[in-house]
């Protein structure tokens, strides 16, 4: 009996190792294939958040600005601030002005800044005129810049020519 007893058990294991192994195989597929569902899902979000960002950034949000202010208030406030070459506002301003905080390239002494005096921060000519455009705010420190009256930025502006 013992020899019959023996021989059963070494194929109810190799039997059993199969099924172990099968089950393993199993298992990695189904994790596989979690995996990959999870990568797919999150791609595609990003791309939909994405192209979502691309639709709002190509919307022309001047209308925003234009339905507060109007057109001509707006371009009034704005043209009125101050604009300066970087090599004049090294001169008047102590502190180290170095870069546009809009673009991030540094000052070069023949660019046109502009200057905010309500907050005081100095940006490429370009660069925040083309933000003010969708944001009406400085881009540093958050700060409205149409709480001034038109007067007072004219009258600033006269002042630094």
């Amino acid at each position: 009996m013992n020899n019959t007893s023996n021989s059963e058990n070494p194929s109810g294991e190799s039997n059993l190792s199969h099924y172990s192994a099968a089950l393993c195989v199993g298992f990695l597929l189904l994790i596989t294939l979690m995996a990959l569902t999870a990568h797919c899902c999150s791609h595609r979000n990003l791309q939909n958040t994405q192209s979502t960002r691309t639709i709002a950034m190509d919307r022309d949000i001047s209308d925003i600005n234009i339905q507060v202010l109007g057109e001509e208030e707006f371009e009034a406030i704005v043209k009125n601030y101050p604009v300066l070459l970087y090599s004049q506002a090294k001169l008047e301003n102590s502190s180290s002005i170095l870069s546009c905080t809009i673009c991030l390239a540094d000052y070069k002494d023949s660019e046109w800044l502009r200057f905010l005096p309500d907050c005081g921060h100095y940006f490429h000519k370009d660069c925040i005129d083309i933000w003010l455009r969708v944001n009406m705010s400085c881009p540093v420190c958050r700060k409205s810049l149409f709480t001034t009256p038109i007067a007072e930025v004219a009258t600033l502006a006269t002042g630094l020519d």
